[in-house]
């Protein structure tokens, strides 16, 4: 929830002993100086909701073993700063008392995916797929999705890239509208009896099934990896870290989700009906026209209303 602070600027709410609590991105990080002239770590953290600006002396940038980088999540307990306290006034800083690198099983999805990552006009389709996500109620599912978007590259690219280079959703942060639109598609229509295990398994499915795109997809044109190399083997090699360690809580899982990223004309020993049906998602997304702010509003509320 966002929080007006009295000057129009944007706060998270403040609990009870006036203190920020939030889990928060690390999207930037530079050198810079106290007021008083002290080294000092500047740095930008934003979730789903707002960004913010705080400096770290040496002795809060993590455990030594382990400083604090780009992209790490982060849980902060902090105090707004004042307006007169500011370099530059206007700008929402954070006075900061506690920060800690978070455990993958403590992350919530708002801290992994920043708004600022994504263009004003896509921040209602952020907004839907964070609802799919949290929608995950299947523990090592969940924990699956964690660990695929705490890789920094691979979260910032399922919000950016393009979709296709010249076919359907060509155009930067298409993926995203091509991901959100076949998450509505499997909303609106997945039959009522199904187990609540494949509806998990089903938004993560859609989640990854294009994420090799994040590394072979550039704005308008395939990278360099791309040209040589198919999305499909690109995403498993991005997957192989989060199956391995559903691997070891839930192989099966593991498995069915590798199943999905078959060669082409590969007819595989078992074939389950959900991932013909993510095929039939695809293809129907590929078929229409890019969604837009203001047709993602009608099936916005719609799944609003279901929840």
């Amino acid at each position: 929830m966002i929080k007006e602070n009295g000057t129009g600027e944007v706060w998270p709410p403040l609990q009870p002993d006036g203190l920020i609590r939030e889990q928060l991105r690390i999207v930037f990080m530079g050198a810079g100086r106290t007021q008083s002239g002290l080294a000092a770590t500047v740095l930008a953290l934003a979730n789903s909701h707002y960004q913010l600006e705080t400096q770290l002396r040496p002795d809060q940038c993590g455990n030594p073993q382990y400083p604090l980088t780009y992209g790490d999540v982060v849980a902060v307990k902090a105090l707004p700063e004042q307006e007169a306290q500011r370099r530059e006034p206007g700008t929402p800083r954070l006075a900061i008392q506690r920060i800690r690198l978070l455990d993958p099983d403590e992350i919530c999805f708002e801290a992994l995916l920043p708004q600022t990552w994504v263009v004003p006009t896509q921040v209602p389709a952020l907004t839907l797929l964070l609802q799919s996500l949290n929608a995950v109620s299947h523990r090592a599912i969940r924990r699956f999705l964690v660990d695929v978007l705490l890789n920094t590259n691979t979260a910032l690219g399922l919000l950016t890239v393009p979709a296709s280079c010249r076919h359907h959703h060509a155009f930067p942060g298409g993926l995203l509208e091509h991901t959100v639109d076949m998450l509505i598609d499997f909303q609106q229509h997945q039959p009522p009896t199904l187990e609540p295990i494949l509806q998990d398994l089903m938004r993560a499915l859609i989640v990854v099934h294009d994420i090799g795109k994040t590394v072979t997809h550039a704005s308008g044109a395939y990278t360099g990896r791309g040209e040589w190399q198919p999305h499909e083997p690109a995403g498993l090699e991005l997957l192989a870290s989060p199956l391995a360690a559903l691997d070891r809580n839930a192989p099966k899982l593991a498995h069915f989700i590798r199943a999905m990223f078959k060669p082409a004309r590969y007819h595989p020993k078992k074939r389950h009906y959900l991932h013909d049906w993510l095929s039939r998602l695809d293809r129907r997304s590929a078929s229409r026209k890019p969604i837009h702010v203001d047709t993602l509003k009608e099936p916005y509320h719609a799944l609003s209303d279901k929840r």
